[in-house]
């Protein structure tokens, strides 16, 4: 078994397309009208899915999991996203560091320095 997706719910397909756009700095892998846009990054994709698209209605939109991306500098990478959102939390543990915002429809997402296996 192994992990292909990780699926975001959003409210506003349009709204999300263009911030992970601009977040990931890349076009989307595939798109379905109005209902998800995906995103491949390091292997993975991420799916933005719009519910009411299929009739569902979700009571929560916004914290549906934390997906963590990794980059070697973690200060350009603050400084990109601080363009696009608020940086809600810095943090550092035993050499790890990294930061948490959210995305439009209040994913927390979270970027962290790769460090050296």
């Amino acid at each position: 078994m192994e992990l292909r997706y990780i699926i975001l719910a959003v409210e506003d397909l349009d709204r999300a397309k263009q911030f992970y756009q601009q977040l990931l700095q890349d076009e989307p892998f595939k798109e379905e009208d109005q209902r998800m846009v995906v995103f491949t990054s390091g292997g993975m994709k991420i799916g933005l899915y719009r519910p009411a698209a299929d009739g569902i209605e979700l009571s929560s939109i916004g914290e549906n999991c934390i997906p963590a991306f990794g980059v070697e500098d973690l200060e350009a990478a603050r400084n990109h996203i601080s363009t696009l959102s608020y940086i809600e939390s810095t943090q550092e543990i035993d050499g790890h560091r990294w930061f948490t915002f959210r995305d439009p429809d209040g994913n927390l997402l979270e970027i962290h320095e790769k460090h050296a296996q």
